[in-house]
């Protein structure tokens, strides 16, 4: 486990090029990070997040927890970093949140986001990207598309959540081969002028 009281500063912030592995097999369950520590976002304000990726940085093989108001695990801010065969679980917003302009091109891939109180994933501003054969399950949205964010979302399975999958404002999503089913309210929403 990494949390503070383990010594751990957060958020971390990972420079590029740099790989935080941990237990890929298993999506990270025996390597836990737990905590936040405020950030000033250009496009987002002040948030907590747990770990801040930067161009061409990997998370591999982790379970991330942010349990702080508000809190979020993975925060991407117009890179393109690689997330795979990771759990987000248990953080009071989102298990990952994408921004910024269409550099904002992650790979967020093979991951577990259960139990996450606002979004498994959240794509906002003009982000891209590739969000693909990830479960979200148990968790507010499973995926929430907003403003003219425009991620591919493909072969991702979409269960038990408040809604599976909500795009509003301008956005513009691809999906593809999705399997949403059994979410309380609705599997696919579309607000606005959203495509």
């Amino acid at each position: 486990s990494y949390t503070q009281d383990t010594g751990e500063q957060f958020p971390l912030t990972l420079t590029p090029g740099v790989i935080l592995r941990g237990d890929e097999p298993n999506q990270g369950s025996t390597v836990l990070v737990i905590g936040g520590g405020n950030i000033i976002s250009p496009t987002f304000s002040r948030q907590n997040v747990t770990i801040v990726t930067l161009e061409d940085s990997q998370i591999r093989g982790l379970t991330i927890t942010n349990p702080y108001t508000r809190g979020t695990g993975v925060w991407v801010a117009s890179t393109g970093p690689v997330i795979r065969n990771n759990t987000f679980t248990r953080s009071l917003r989102d298990g990952v949140f994408v921004t910024g302009t269409t550099d904002a091109a992650p790979l967020i891939e093979d991951n577990l986001f259960q139990d996450n109180d606002g979004n498994g994933i959240a794509v906002a501003k003009d982000a891209k990207g590739t969000i693909r054969d990830n479960t979200f399950i148990d968790t507010g949205f499973g995926i929430a598309v907003s403003q003219a964010a425009a991620p591919l979302i493909e072969s991702n399975t979409i269960r038990e959540n408040v809604d599976g999958v909500v795009v509003s404002n301008d956005a513009r999503p691809v999906l593809r081969g999705n399997v949403i089913q059994d979410n309380e309210r609705d599997g696919l929403v579309a607000i606005a002028n959203a495509n």
